[in-house]
């Protein structure tokens, strides 16, 4: 229950009305004599929440001994000392537990003016410290995180004006934290490229999340990034701010500029080539065709690639078979490294084709694919056949020929034979 000291308050009806409030109020106050920071008067809050007994000071609810104080922040003595009402944070041990409180002093004065008494409201503020606390080792994470980063990352505001940036942020820029902020991009940044980041800005204040590649220069050099930009959304899911990230892929892009280069010229290569190429994947697939290639099948490049070699290409009759040997040369089992195919081209005309055949292996030794290089020999295969013919027709020409010169001799020989007979028999007669 609370208590009155009733030696330093007189009981008048004003006093009465005022501890009557005072022992209603859901926080813990109490009345502090001046002179020896003796508790005179606490409600009921406060004689629970601190085990407040008669005669004791509030100096042995805070730890403290303020009986000659030289604290500062000591409330009672900034209120005495001010004459006026003062509030400070403190702290507490109770049940083992550390305390947070808000204290506020204020005096109560005579008609001199003179503080006759000191009334202390305490409000506890342990879970809004811990919320704090909470609260900045959340900051203090998020900052750690935030300049850290590799990447560079920026707020900004609904005027698209920069509020913040992390230091991967200030080195790119080449600028500190403190000549970007209140800037919007076009004072940073080229006209064209400045343009270009406020229209994906205002993409991003409608809701959008946006991921672009962006080229820009910077200190004179041209620089790619690949851009992230989130909207920041209020508990009213307004959008009131802007978090770009940007993750320089300068050297990605040289790279791939100088592998394109790299292709292109093996790509012309290819193509001058006078023999068809190809490429194809473990799944019979095309990976690859060169200029020849497509001249021979009489196709499109886009036509070709993607599709089954020997399900488009191949004659049924005998794809079959030219599959099962492919396979076999894949996994090993089989020299599969010249032959003669048949192809069929987009006009349905079949071409016979010499092939040389190489495993296309990775670093470990894998097979990934088949290069196939490919001469059209259908025209050599018809000269071929023709000269054939011709030389059995020669042959069968020749063996008549020697036959009919035999049967002459033979003929001349006979005549031969039968002049000498004449003569004989003409001998005789005379």
């Amino acid at each position: 229950m609370p208590f009155v000291y009733r030696k330093k308050i007189k009981t008048d009806d004003a006093t009465k009305h005022l501890a009557s409030i005072v022992e209603h109020f859901p926080y813990p106050i109490c009345m502090v004599d001046p002179k020896d920071y003796k508790i005179v008067f606490a409600n009921n809050v406060a004689s629970e929440r601190f085990n407040i007994v008669k005669n004791d000071k509030y100096c042995r609810i805070f730890n403290c001994d303020y009986s000659l104080c030289e604290k500062k922040e000591c409330p009672l003595n900034l209120c005495i000392k001010n004459n006026r009402c003062v509030t400070v944070e403190s702290s507490c041990i109770s049940n083992k537990k550390n305390l947070f409180y808000r204290i506020c002093a204020f005096p109560l004065l005579n008609s001199r003016k003179e503080i006759v008494y000191i009334i202390v409201y305490i409000l506890d503020i342990t879970d809004h410290k811990k919320v704090l606390d909470d609260l900045k080792r959340s900051k203090e994470i998020f900052e750690s995180v935030f300049n850290n980063a590799l990447d560079a990352i920026c707020l900004k505001d609904r005027n698209m004006r920069y509020t913040y940036i992390n230091s991967a942020a200030e080195k790119l820029l080449g600028k500190p934290m403190s000549e970007v902020i209140g800037k919007k991009d076009s004072d940073i940044f080229p006209k064209d490229e400045a343009k270009q980041m406020e229209i994906m800005d205002k993409r991003v204040l409608e809701g959008e999340i946006i991921k672009e590649e962006l080229a820009t220069e910077i200190n004179k050099k041209l620089s790619f990034f690949y851009i992230v930009k989130v909207p920041i959304k209020d508990s009213q899911n307004k959008v009131n701010n802007i978090c770009c990230f940007a993750h320089d892929i300068t050297k990605i892009k040289e790279i791939e500029m100088s592998l394109k280069r790299e292709r292109d010229l093996a790509r012309k290569y290819l193509d001058i080539a006078g023999t068809m190429i190809i490429v194809l994947s473990l799944d019979h697939r095309v990976v690859l065709i060169n200029k020849k290639g497509c001249e021979i099948l009489e196709y499109n490049e886009e036509e070709i690639v993607g599709e089954n070699w020997f399900d488009l290409f191949v004659p049924d009759y005998v794809a079959k078979k030219i599959k099962k040997k492919f396979n076999r040369f894949i996994a090993g089992k089989e020299n599969f490294k010249n032959c003669e195919c048949l192809v069929i081209t987009k006009s349905g005309k079949k071409k016979i084709i010499s092939w040389n055949n190489i495993l296309i292996k990775d670093e470990s030794g894998r097979v990934e694919g088949v290069l196939c290089s490919g001469e059209d020999i259908t025209l050599r295969k018809k000269s071929e056949e023709e000269l054939k013919k011709r030389n059995k027709e020669l042959e069968r020409f020749n063996k008549l020929m020697v036959g009919r010169e035999l049967k002459m001799i033979e003929l001349k020989n006979e005549i031969k034979k039968l002049k000498q007979k004449i003569k004989e028999i003409e001998l005789k007669n005379k």
